[in-house]
């Protein structure tokens, strides 16, 4: 008696296989670095909504008091509410710096406030966010003026980041 053999046998072969790892690998060596990007920009807004709403309480202090605060706890805290950005803060006549890597070491953005009844503020970016090369730092001041560093410090053209 002879056995049968089955010549229709079902599955996937290993070139198969490899041709569908392979054409995975590709679309992922394009997709992922945009998705990080992608991350980064929307990151982004973590920092700007802190910083708005802290200048909308300055607004609002300046209404019932006469004057703005330097308190960064009365401004929402030091951390925005994802943990991505930290806010520093200058007032009338004070100043305060944010400390950035340049080319020839640590620099800092001035956040100088020159005059009475001012406020400049800014965000620098913090945690997962530091990849955040090409916005690492937005200011915005007493009379709205928005602003933004890269992260050796250098100010990008208007309306790249915010």
């Amino acid at each position: 008696m002879k056995l049968a053999m089955r010549s229709d046998t079902s599955g996937f072969t290993l070139i198969e296989l490899m041709i569908v790892v392979s054409l995975i690998a590709i679309i992922s060596a394009f997709a992922f670095p945009s998705y990080i990007d992608y991350l980064k920009e929307s990151r982004r807004s973590d920092g700007i909504v802190h910083l708005t709403s802290a200048a909308n309480f300055q607004e609002r202090q300046m209404t019932r008091t006469g004057d703005y605060t330097d308190s960064v706890s009365k401004l929402g805290g030091n951390e925005s509410e994802s943990g991505y950005y930290d806010l520093t803060v200058a007032t009338n006549v004070s100043a305060a710096a944010v400390p950035t890597p340049g080319p020839s070491g640590i620099t800092a953005i001035d956040l100088s406030c020159g005059q009475p009844r001012c406020f400049v503020m800014a965000v620098t970016v913090q945690s997962a966010q530091l990849t955040d090369t090409d916005c690492a730092h937005f200011v915005i001041d007493q009379v709205g003026r928005k602003r933004s560093f890269n992260s050796v410090g250098t100010l990008n053209d208007p309306d790249i980041c915010w």
